[in-house]
């Protein structure tokens, strides 16, 4: 072992995984894992973990909190190979380090005590590999010991293993569905199980199949189909169509609801699997269709049918996997119910003329980025409008009376019914798809001067609608608004300004609204509690009447704003051709901002109308740059100077003005996903001893910010100027700093995706070093920094034992509008380490977070992930030479089925003539009992990764009912 380089040792560690074969399995002990290590001479720490079941469970990790990214696949009897792991999806930070899975147990029929097994690893070839940019040199030979150099850290990686009995000659379909994030996975099981659901799922939500086929042995036509039905989408583009062992893939689609067409269905996803095919591995994304689901929480998306049916074929054997049902969220759906209102006449006389008073209508829409929201079918809408009327003297209602010759269905095509009774007006729709400005209703009605007089307040209720979804559902919609009122022969809520022919508002979801002042105004007008992700819309009325010349509408925002220009949300000639004879969009100047890696979709600018219409109104869609916007809590997004919204006519010589738009505020718990935060997080080592006289970088200090509660979400962020602030690490003497010798720096400038490299400026008289950047966009993990010192030793200087402050970073921001302010002020932070001269080995089971009790007649013949255990130098310098002992005690059910063998790359593996790796194990019965029976087996490492290979069992340990003893790397 070369322990001068100053490298890190890779971590031992053991993953442990049950196979459940029998039931009855009450009130025993299972001793998963003791280890220990022995330091040349010193004396021997131990640590085990018992789990004790009650007498219907037993306590081991539910695999779907395990799963890792990939499911492991077994090689030929003969091999063993491991697929390379992919890089895990970012995370909102927890300051928790990752671990490393590497072993996996059986659950055996004996109850007999089972006598422990030892297993140590010892070095004897040597080989390096590149580990979190340090180079570790090891020997890695498998025997009865592993001697191993550990430096100043420990690497973790995290893996779980998903694996299942196999007999052989049987096809073996293992089939998981997994979140995004990786978070949770669920196992699909046979048909005649308990009924399995996914939960919890959002409406824009991928998930994705993880399918592995073992066709070992097998004759005849090889297949693997997956089936779902209507309601549920395999997404485009996102399966597998070609790879390992996969002849053709063939899609056929599904029938959908009579009137409802879509490009994206359920249906048959089938592969032809190669005859000289033993192994394959298939992913698939999917989600639900957000058009057919009813926007309910918790609803079951697809009914009676079952949801996912994955099924293998191979000649006249076949095995079934199911995914049951399939609910949304059940907290949250994600839509909300809005009342939708067209263009108001001007004043309502007495008289009897019919009067059509303008769409009143009703939707159902994502909370989040309305104007987003696809169509919506049902295979019924019934769109239900009371009357409007008046109250007499005893508050009875005199209803107007409806005109049933005048009255407009938006869309059209529905089926119109009066219930004079009721004094309502129903519309119907069947097998309809709604668009997000539907349904509507916009009937006639006579005031008659009989009934109503002038000065008379008539209420005009809001409409409410019974729904029936493709599944036969039923659902009442009903808006949270309140009537609309207005006075007869009066300009009430539905009129222009007095002496304005152009108005503005902004209108909320919920159409709460905020008028936009005139030119000639000084009291500004102000949009508050606006969230990073939302649109509201900009109602424009206009009245052209007796003027000459073209008819002009010119609105403008500045950067900083912008319009839905990605889904057109905003009308144009194309869109409304009776209404709009031109329409151009001008946008602003973006050169000093953007840049080809970071490309904004929306932009604000100018859009400039020519209209047909005398007199009507334009809606617009509007929001603010999340990426531009500077984080700060109600503030205003354009600063103080620069106007939000300006709506401007020439012909009609008139102006509207928003002057603030602002963002929401921090003490409002209905903005808890509105808001932003920063959060400060460093890598585990940066608090683990330090050495002295050595030049080291001491660690990493992290800066996360991004979206509250959504933080993976976040987009590149806009920073107009952004400086972080380093103080040296330092110890206190007296009342003074003692600080270390600066060296030099590492910070996030050096990554690829930042564009702008930031300044450096060292002050030697405050100890401090700053990273100005400019004009720069930032990950939600960025900026890092990693400060490289050193530690002298003397009198005047460092002492073993010294307790060191390492400062988290102050960090000062600038967003494109608005003064500089600290962004890290709140956060809290200040590592602190030791200085030393030793080392300082840890052994402990970190990875195991979660234990559940699990029912033992459940799911026979799957393996479960049991414990993780890692190993790791905490202490200041290189380690000598260490011995791992990893003892695993079988016997009452427990059996050893699987290794993780960590190691290093391909590259940095000691190999045979064929680039694999030799190993060669003993074995015992299922009592526990040693057996003659020794294998052989071949590995490759991972070409790209240092996560190690697998080691199953094979053909004749499976068929004999064996299990690992030892393993040892020949």
């Amino acid at each position: 072992m070369n322990n001068t380089t100053g490298k890190w040792m890779r971590i031992l560690s053991i993953f442990l995984t049950v196979l459940i074969i029998s039931t009855g399995m009450a009130e025993r002990l299972i001793t998963v894992v003791a280890a220990e290590i022995n330091t040349e001479g010193e004396p021997v720490s131990t640590m085990s973990t018992d789990v004790s079941p009650d007498t219907e469970n037993v306590e081991i990790p539910a695999v779907e909190e395990n799963v890792g990214s990939d499911i492991e696949e077994a090689d030929s009897s003969s091999e063993n190979e491991s697929n390379s792991n992919k890089q895990p999806a970012e995370e909102e930070p927890s300051g928790e380090a990752s671990t490393i899975p590497t072993e996996t147990a059986d659950i055996m029929e004996s109850s007999e005590e089972v006598t422990s097994t030892e297993e140590t690893i010892s070095i004897e070839e040597t080989e390096s590999a590149f580990i979190e940019e340090t180079e570790t040199t090891e020997s890695v030979s498998m025997e009865t010991e592993t001697e191993i150099s550990v430096s100043e850290n420990s690497i973790r990686v995290q893996k779980s293993a998903l694996l299942t009995e196999k007999v052989q000659g049987e096809p073996c379909l293992e089939v998981i569905l997994v979140k995004e994030d990786e978070s949770n996975s669920i196992s699909l099981v046979s048909s005649d199980e308990n009924d399995v659901i996914a939960e919890d799922w959002a409406y824009d939500e991928i998930r994705t199949l993880k399918i592995q086929g073992d066709f070992t042995n097998t004759e005849g036509i090889k297949k693997i189909e997956i089936e779902m039905p209507a309601g549920m989408i395999f997404v485009k583009e996102g399966y597998t169509t070609e790879g390992t062992g996969i002849a053709l893939c063939t899609y056929n689609s599904c029938s959908l609801p009579e009137g409802y067409e879509s490009t994206s269905a359920g249906g048959i996803l089938s592969y032809e699997i190669a005859n000289s095919a033993e192994k394959v591995d298939i992913k698939i994304s999917v989600q639900y269709d957000e058009s057919l689901w009813n926007k309910q929480a918790g609803a079951d998306i697809t009914g009676d049918a079952t949801a996912i049916t994955v099924k293998m074929t191979a000649g006249d054997k076949e095995v079934i996997k199911v995914l049951n049902k399939v609910h949304t969220s059940t907290s949250d759906s994600g839509y909300e119910v809005a009342a939708l209102e067209g263009t108001k006449p001007e004043v309502i006389n007495p008289g009897e003329a019919p009067v059509m008073m303008g769409e009143h209508g009703i939707t159902l829409h994502r909370k989040k980025n309305p104007d987003t929201t696809p169509n919506q079918y049902w295979k019924s809408f019934c769109l239900t409008q009371e009357l409007p009327y008046r109250l007499d003297e005893q508050e009875a209602k005199v209803y107007a009376k409806y005109n049933g010759e005048e009255v407009q269905c938006i869309p059209e095509g529905g089926t119109v019914v009066y219930n004079e009774e009721q004094h309502t007006v129903s519309i119907t729709w069947n097998n309809i798809s709604f668009t997000n400005r539907e349904p509507g209703i916009n009937p006639g009605y006579i005031f008659s001067p009989t009934l109503f007089k002038e000065g008379d307040t008539v209420i005009y209720p809001q409409p409410e609608a019974t729904a029936v979804d493709w599944n036969g559902n039923e659902i009442r919609i009903q808006a949270d608004r309140e009537a609309d009122q207005f006075v007869l022969a009066q300009a009430g809520v539905f009129s222009l300004n007095e002496n304005s022919k152009l108005t503005a508002a902004v209108y909320d979801s919920q159409n709460q609204s905020v008028s936009l002042r005139s030119g000639s105004d000084t009291v500004l007008a102000v949009s508050e509690e606006w969230g990073y992700s939302e649109f509201r819309t900009l109602r424009v009325d206009f009245d052209f009447t007796g003027t000459t010349g073209e008819k002009d509408i010119e609105v403008s925002i500045p950067i900083g704003l912008i319009y839905n220009t990605q889904s057109k949300g905003y009308p144009t000639e194309a869109t409304d051709p009776e209404r709009i004879a031109s329409c151009t969009f001008i946008p602003r100047d973006y050169t000093e901002i953007e840049n080809n890696n970071n490309k904004l979709k929306n932009k604000g600018g100018v859009l400039k109308y020519v209209l047909k219409q005398e007199k009507g109104s334009l809606e617009i869609a509007i929001g603010y740059d999340e990426q531009l916007w500077n984080k700060k809590p109600d503030e205003s997004i354009t600063g103080d100077t620069v106007k939000a919204v300006t709506v401007t006519s020439k012909c009609l010589n008139e102006s509207c003005i928003l002057d603030q738009i602002k963002s929401c505020k921090t003490d409002s718990d209905k903005n808890a996903k509105k808001n932003y935060y920063c959060y400060y997080n460093s890598e585990p080592n940066l608090a683990f001893a330090k050495p002295l006289e050595k030049e080291i970088y001491v660690g990493k200090h992290y800066v996360y910010s991004g979206r509250l509660h959504d933080l993976n979400a976040t987009p590149n962020l806009f920073w107009k100027e952004l400086r972080l602030i380093q103080e040296d690490p330092y110890i206190i003497v007296g009342e003074e700093k003692r600080y270390a010798e600066y060296v030099s720096f590492q910070n996030s400038a050096s990554v690829s995706e930042l564009t702008a490299g930031a300044k450096v400026v060292r002050d030697d008289t405050n100890h401090t070093t700053t990273l100005i950047y400019e004009n720069a966009f930032f990950s939600y993990s960025q900026p890092f920094i990693n400060g490289r010192y050193k530690f002298p030793s003397g009198q005047d200087a460092f002492s073993v034992g010294d307790i060191i402050t390492y400062p988290k970073p102050k960090i000062w921001v600038q967003g494109l509008y608005g003064e500089k302010y600290e962004w890290t002020q709140n956060v809290a932070g200040d590592v602190t380490f030791t200085l030393g001269n030793t080392d300082a080995m840890v052994i402990d089971e970190k990875g195991v977070e979660t234990y559940q009790n699990f029912p033992m007649k459940a799911y026979p013949g799957v393996t479960y992930p049991v414990a993780e255990f890692e190993v790791g130098n905490q202490g200041a310098t290189d380690s000598g030479e260490k011995t791992v002992t990893y003892m695993i005690q079988g016997g009452q059910g427990l059996g050893v089925t699987t290794f993780r063998l960590v190691m290093p790359k391909k590259e940095n593996c000691v190999l045979n003539n064929e680039d694999k790796i030799e190993v060669s194990y003993a074995c015992m019965d299922e009592n526990g009992n040693d057996v003659a029976y020794k294998g052989t087996a071949y590995l490759i490492p991972g070409a790209y990764d240092e996560s190690g290979v697998i080691l199953f069992r094979d053909a004749t340990m499976t068929e004999k009912g064996y299990y690992f003893k030892t393993v040892k790397r020949s």
